[in-house]
């Protein structure tokens, strides 16, 4: 844990004041010992100066009492005065260093008060002002400051603060924006890919309603015979079980048509559906086109393996995206009387590629480069909406995949390739 700002700042000072007094501690006790020394010096000469002239006055006159010579001897102090100035210069060091600790702890303990008061305590009301605006409040409370500096930093974090909040304000507000707007894209998508299900329900219809005339047309025959002509035991019951197979015909296609047209889930739930299998829904929609009128005389050619993965899309949106794809190729060949619609794929890494194509005379260049935007369509007025392509492109790539024409100039024929993501790139 790093130390606080006073208490960097009291260390540093107290080197500071450290280096400062040592250097002045030692002059001073050097020039103490150095003039007591010289005073030492001095006193020392003026006595041997004033011993000399003694002894010159001593020659002089008559020989002095034996007393007088222990007088001389006891008028040298020299040893006692320079004692006496050690313990002075001693005392005098003590009583500075003493006075320097004093002044320094004096200093430290006001410079300690002066960056509390200050410094330290201002930033912590500032600290402590933008955590509240961290936990919540709306706008920063700028304390009191006692210094100009300080109150421009508090002014510079309001000001920030503000604008902080302004802008989290703004971007909240774009974000809920678009959260509506990608609530109408998907709600947009959805009745796209409803009104596209719809007019493949109609065109289904319309295609079926020769394929169902048919078989009604037979029951009402065999009705008529066995109301109207004696038959025999075996004769009712053979064309009881024609009127059964008949029956049959038409409530199998007249279910396929109906569990294709049901209301499917939303489009934003496709991800969540069950991983679809491409061999079932190719069968659902082969049976779903093989009874159309149209279709007569075209090949259907499945050529799927046996062993595909089961992909990211789900069993509805595959048989809407391959019903798209095979409506148009059957659209396209019509007039072929060798018309072939061939459906092959092929396993790659973490993908599956599907390729459906047909022998026919190929997309137009004039729509080619908008093939899949809404409403393109090279087909009369009332045969089709121009949104087929359109849905199964944003099925295709609301999975995660991607679909795209291949066509050359050399082949005959349009390929659609469409790559989508095996359950294990999900997983």
């Amino acid at each position: 844990m790093k130390p606080g700002l006073r208490l960097q700042l009291l260390c540093l000072l107290g080197v500071l004041l450290s280096l400062a007094f040592a250097p002045l501690y030692f002059t001073a006790t050097t020039f103490t010992e150095v003039s007591l020394e010289r005073a030492a010096r001095r006193e020392l000469a003026a006595t041997e100066r004033a011993q000399q002239a003694e002894a010159q006055l001593a020659t002089l006159r008559p020989l002095a009492s034996p007393g007088a010579r222990p007088a001389a001897a006891a008028s040298r102090p020299a040893p006692t005065a320079r004692r006496l100035g050690q313990r002075e210069s001693q005392a005098l060091g003590r009583l500075l260093g003493l006075y320097m600790l004093l002044v320094g702890i004096a200093l430290l303990l006001a410079i300690y008060y002066a960056l509390t008061r200050l410094l330290v305590r201002p930033l912590d009301q500032l600290a402590a002002a933008a955590r509240r605006v961290a936990g919540g409040q709306r706008g920063m409370v700028v304390p009191v400051l006692p210094a100009a500096e300080l109150t421009s930093l508090g002014h510079s974090l309001h000001v920030m603060t503000t604008r902080l909040l302004d802008e989290e304000g703004s971007l909240r507000n774009k974000v809920e924006e678009l959260r509506r707007t990608t609530e109408e894209l998907k709600h947009a998508q959805e009745q796209l890919v409803r009104s596209e299900r719809l007019a493949s329900v109609g065109r289904l219809a319309a295609g079926l309603a020769h394929e169902i005339g048919n078989p009604i047309a037979a029951l009402l025959g065999f009705e008529e015979l066995l109301l109207t002509t004696p038959l025999s035991p075996e004769e009712q019951r053979d064309f009881l079980s024609r009127m059964q197979r008949e029956t049959e015909r038409i409530s199998r296609i007249l279910r396929n048509l109906l569990d294709f047209a049901r209301p499917t889930q939303p489009l934003s739930l496709i991800g969540a559906e069950e991983p679809g299998n491409i061999n079932a829904a190719l069968e659902e929609t082969f049976a779903l086109v093989r009874p159309q009128k149209r279709a007569r005389g075209i090949t259907l050619v499945n050529e799927l393996p046996a062993q595909l993965p089961s992909v990211v899309l789900g069993r509805e949106a595959l048989v809407q995206l391959l019903l798209n794809l095979t409506l148009n190729a059957v659209d396209a060949l019509a007039e072929r009387a060798d018309g072939e619609l061939r459906v092959t794929a092929t396993i790659e890494p973490q993908r599956v590629r599907l390729l459906v194509s047909d022998n026919g005379p190929g997309v137009s260049p004039l729509v080619r480069e908008r093939l899949f935007e809404p409403f393109a369509t090279t087909k009369d007025v009332g045969e089709g909406t121009g949104l087929g392509l359109a849905v199964c492109r944003g099925l295709v790539e609301g999975a995660g995949g991607s679909i795209q024409l291949e066509q050359s100039e050399s082949e005959p024929g349009a390929r659609f390739v469409v790559l989508l993501p095996s359950v294990e790139l999900r997983a």
